[in-house]
């Protein structure tokens, strides 16, 4: 039944007239017109939701330009080969201030906040697990065949980072581990400074010793020492720790890892 012209049942549904429905809907349509309008003059950025399709699509483009911007940026900041020169920051005032020959090729990236760039070598430190991230060294002929004295050499914490973010000397007695050198002393013996400098604890990680660092790690290094000296020209070397998870007893997805100081 219908009832002129408004709202009524018929045909066993629910049912609005034609001419009432389309007055409607071109009233509904203008409102959402108005309102978009309103919203978009109020705020052309784009930072309001709900205001139609306008300010997202500025805000979209506003969000393009900037991370062009970025991307742009950084590429201005690679390492050479791969862009514009970068400068390197050390924590050693003494260092160069330019990009070290161990970097020429690039770095991890997002590593570079605890630096420490040396003679020989260049190394990223984590305070987290008082371990390097990586070193990165170069060695040639020069480097391997020098003067530098491992005799007159002696580890040494590294005093640029505070006690409870460092290596200590005292993690590495009695824990079974040796003081693995990263940069190998022997392929930095040009001077001894250079030497000295591998024996910072910034450029160690432990060790087992029986079997690897005084074995099958010896061995990697000389490689690495012989191939400088037989090809005539640099071989850019990059070492990083790697920790191996170990089972905790009768826990079956539970995992730990032992790093240096833990306790501390």
């Amino acid at each position: 039944m219908n009832n002129g012209g408004g709202w009524g049942y018929g045909g066993g549904g629910y049912r609005g007239s034609g001419a009432n429905r389309q007055r409607q809907n071109r009233q509904r349509a203008r409102h959402v017109a108005r309102a978009r309008s309103v919203s978009y003059r109020a705020n052309p950025r784009g930072y309001r939701l709900g205001g139609g399709t306008k300010p997202f699509v500025v805000g979209a483009l506003v969000g393009a330009a900037v991370g062009g911007a970025a991307v742009y940026y950084k590429l201005m900041e690679m390492p050479p080969g791969m862009g514009r020169k970068r400068v390197a920051v050390s924590a050693d005032e003494s260092a160069a201030a330019t990009v070290h020959p161990a970097m020429r090729q690039g770095w991890p990236v997002g590593t570079e906040s605890l630096l420490r760039v040396h003679s020989g070598y260049v190394a990223s430190f984590d305070a987290r697990t008082r371990n390097p991230r990586w070193v990165l060294e170069v060695l040639n002929k020069a480097t391997c065949e020098g003067v530098g004295n491992r005799k007159l050499s002696a580890f040494v914490e590294d005093a640029a980072f505070g006690e409870r973010h460092r290596n200590r000397l005292s993690d590495f007695r009695g824990s079974g581990y040796d003081r693995g050198h990263l940069a190998a002393a022997a392929g930095h013996k040009d001077s001894q400074l250079a030497m000295d400098e591998t024996f910072k604890l910034c450029n160690v990680s432990p060790q087992v010793g029986a079997g690897f660092n005084r074995d099958y790690w010896a061995r990697v290094e000389k490689f690495t020492r012989d191939l400088a000296c037989t090809t005539g020209g640099d071989v850019l070397v990059a070492t990083g720790p790697l920790f191996l998870p170990t089972k905790v007893a009768g826990q079956s997805t539970r995992r730990t890892v032992e790093v240096s100081g833990g306790s501390g």
